[in-house]
This record gives structure tokens, sequence and C-alpha cells, in this order.
């Protein structure tokens, strides 16, 4: 049996009933390492607010319905002649 401690996010992740981890009691300085070993990785997504991380394994359902929202802002956008940047899934450092 696999310990915990043996396991990678990605695993811990995808345990989860519904594809979310979320750790309290997490540093700054660890999250941005996180940033760091998985910059070039769409595996897994991060968010981070006061200690807290919430790690994400992207599904279908969840992109499908992001895609349906950015294409409905979009035409809004463009019928209301708003002007607007599509920042896909961005990443923003705020401590």
């Amino acid at each position: 049996m696999q310990t915990v401690s043996q396991m990678t996010l990605q695993e811990l992740a995808m345990m989860q009933v519904n594809k979310k981890l979320i750790m309290q009691g997490i540093s700054w300085d660890f999250y941005e390492q996180l940033l760091k070993d998985f910059e070039d990785s769409n595996a897994l997504h991060f968010a981070f607010d006061d200690g807290i991380l919430e790690v994400e394994v992207p599904q279908f359902e969840h992109e499908s319905a992001n895609r349906v929202l950015q294409n409905l802002v979009t035409t809004i956008c463009i019928e209301k002649e708003i002007d607007f940047v599509n920042a896909g899934s961005t990443t923003f450092r705020k401590r």
C-alpha cells in the first residue's frame, strides 16, 4: 500500500471526490516553489489564498463549461463593444 508521503500531488488530487485537494497552513514560499516546479505542466491547477492551497486536476466537465462561459462573455463584450482581454488560465501572484 502506498503511503501519503510517497504519493504525488496529482495522485492525491485525483483521489478526491471532486478532483480537488485542499491543504491548510501552506506558506507563500511553498506555493511559489510549486508554481516553479509545475510551470511547464498543465496537469495541475493551483489556487492559493491566505495559507490555503487548492490543487485541482482539470476535468473535461470543468474545461467544457469554462469554454462555454468564455464564449458567452466574449460574445457579450463584442456585442456591447466592451474592451476585454482573454487571459485564459492566468496565474496572478499577490502575496
